[in-house]
């Protein structure tokens, strides 16, 4: 699997090619690696970098991308689960490096899933019972895609808001240590130099 550099982010696929189709990617995200899928390369990781950057002053760096396929949401549960002892907090960062796991994005299973056709023979029923006219099913279709659309996008926001709690809380709990550490330090400093000036006194 080839890792793109950030500045080729520009070059990812843009726009949704199928309903049921997206892609698996990994992306690194500050020193940490964030796995995730989305129907929308291009958009999905723009906006990853901006929310990095703007909530979590975070950069992100390379990236890898599976080609498109039906199964992409099973294959991102599988990789989570895969790595769940490198996974911070349930989150969707893992501390990894990129190089670590492209072996198993090239053993993913990437499926095209054969769809029945739609039977619309008795649709229109259920939406306009007071008509004889049948509704227009790609009316029906296209604002189903809407909804879910929305929904997909409800939920990228939700797992960027979990990433970056847990990243800001994990560097707060860092510079509390931190400041413990100092802080002791001096304590025993300060004890030392009362303990030197009892002995000369």
């Amino acid at each position: 699997m080839k890792i793109y550099t950030h500045d080729e982010i520009n070059i990812a696929p843009e726009g949704r090619i199928g309903y049921y189709t997206g892609y698996v990617y990994a992306i690194e995200y500050g020193n940490d690696l964030k796995i995730g899928c989305t129907r929308n390369p291009k958009e999905r990781l723009m906006h990853l970098s901006n929310h990095a950057m703007r909530y979590s002053d975070k950069k992100l760096g390379r990236f890898i991308l599976t080609p498109p396929h039906d199964n992409y949401r099973e294959n991102e549960r599988l990789l989570h689960s895969i790595f769940s002892d490198f996974r911070i907090n349930d989150c969707e960062l893992f501390n990894l490096q990129i190089e670590s796991i492209t072996e198993k994005f090239d053993t993913l299973s990437l499926l095209k899933k054969e769809r029945n056709p739609i039977d619309v023979s008795n649709i229109y029923k259920l939406f306009n019972k007071q008509n004889d006219t049948p509704c227009n099913i790609n009316d029906i279709i296209n604002q189903l895609q809407t909804i879910n659309d929305v929904i997909c996008k409800f939920n990228d926001l939700w797992k960027d808001i979990a990433d970056n709690y847990y990243l800001v809380k994990k560097e707060r709990l860092g510079l509390a240590s931190d400041a413990l550490r100092k802080e002791n330090v001096l304590d025993r400093i300060e004890r030392n130099i009362q303990v030197k000036e009892e002995q000369t006194n």
